[in-house]
Parts: structure tokens; sequence; C-alpha cells
């Protein structure tokens, strides 16, 4: 069975340092593998957790892969040290490192900002953390004077109700979409909105309402979300 269009829509952005400050990106993946191909410049992806930052790096590096014209290298910094991601990007024309967060998770402010200069991570030509990492440990710092700052929009709700509808028909092949209505609806409330603007979020929502079922907490907040899907994945196992 093809996927559903709706299912693979592009991951957006807008430019959050420079010049170009707030220019809108329409699709991330392309943008950046046209921009690697051609020119010099090196990025920081940032997005809240769940928001598709690890999959961007992912397509990315299966863009280049498949353009043959440059020798990539995808490092994900969550399992590996600096030590070995410098042995992963050795002899390759072009670097993608995700979840630079979460290698310096345990770390400082001062131990931070020292990791940080350090010529591997330096060398990446795109790099992916979450925002508020960014934020709190990143900013005027000499690793992203240079770059250029792109964060991923959040899904609004005809986004996320196309890729509700996809999602019922793809993943439960199901062209009943009354099952996702009461999740619409409930997303005329501003709270309910923000929470499943993270498609992490929202696929965590679908999977507690396969057809004839629903079960989602009446409050609806990421707690008592992640609680409930917690739940149901154990008892499915």
């Amino acid at each position: 069975m093809d996927a559903d269009p709706a299912l693979q829509m592009p991951a957006r952005a807008t430019v959050r340092s420079g010049s170009r400050r707030t220019q809108p990106i329409d699709d991330l993946v392309d943008h950046l593998t046209t921009q690697l191909l051609t020119g010099s410049q090196q990025y920081l992806i940032v997005a809240p957790p769940g928001a598709g930052k690890s999959l961007v790096c992912r397509l990315v590096f299966l863009a280049l892969t498949s353009k043959g014209m440059k020798v990539p290298a995808l490092v994900d910094l969550r399992g590996e040290s600096l030590e070995r991601a410098e042995e992963l990007v050795r002899d390759r024309d072009l670097v993608v490192m995700d979840s630079l967060d979460e290698l310096l998770a345990s770390g400082t402010f001062t131990q931070v900002r020292q990791a940080v200069q350090d010529t591997t991570l330096g060398r990446a030509d795109v790099v992916a953390c979450r925002t508020h990492f960014y934020e709190q440990f990143l900013t005027g710092t000499p690793f992203v004077e240079g770059r250029t700052i792109l964060e991923i929009k959040a899904w609004d709700i005809p986004t996320s109700e196309r890729y509700m509808d996809a999602y019922q028909r793809h993943v439960f092949s199901n062209d009943d979409l009354s099952a996702v209505d009461e999740l619409k609806r409930r997303l005329e409330s501003p709270s309910v909105e923000s929470l499943l603007s993270i498609p992490l979020r929202l696929n965590m929502a679908l999977d507690l309402i396969p057809p004839g079922e629903n079960n989602l907490p009446l409050e609806l907040n990421s707690l008592s979300l992640h609680r409930q899907w917690i739940e149901q994945t154990l008892r499915n196992e």
C-alpha cells in the first residue's frame, strides 16, 4: 500500500538568525540538501523534542548520498563519544550531526561551552539540538557564529488534520475517519492544539484511537498523553 502524501509532509522552518531572520523555508530537507551541495554554509537545526530534528538529519543524509556528488557522514551523538565521532567523519566531504544536546546533557554550563569548541563538532555542516539547549548553552558562542540557525516550525491545525486523516487510512487501512473526529474537535482548545502541533505527540494520540476504540485521556496534556500511551504499549506487548 502506497503511503498517503500527507504522511510525507515536508518539515517547514524559519531562519532564526542573521539578515534572513524569519525567512520561511517550505521544505527544510530540500533546502539543506541544495545548500550543502552548492555552498559552504554551516547550519544549526533547533526544535523541541519530537518535532522532527532526527528525521530531518536522516533525510538530508539520504538525499546527499543519493546525489553521489559528495561523501556524507551521519553521526547520532546520542550513542557516540567525541573520539568516535572524529573517526566517523574522517575523510567525509559533508557531516551531519544529530542530538548535540544529548551528548553534552550531563555537562555544566562551563563544560558545555568548552566542549563545543572541539574541532570535530566545529567542522559539522549540520548540527541538530533542542531549542532550550541552544538558548541556554550555545547563544553567543563561537560554535554558532557564522551558522545559520533554522527552527523547525510546529504544525498548524490544517496540517495536523490532514495528517490525522492520512494516518487513519494508511496505518489502519480504514476510510472511516470518524475515529479522529473527536481528536480534531479537541484541537479547538489552544492547549491541545499546542500539545499536538509536535508530530511525535500527535502520533502518540493517534495510536490511542484505533478503529472502534478511544483511549485518549479525558484531560489531554503532555503527562496524561505519555502515561496513557506507555500503558497501552505495555498492554499490547
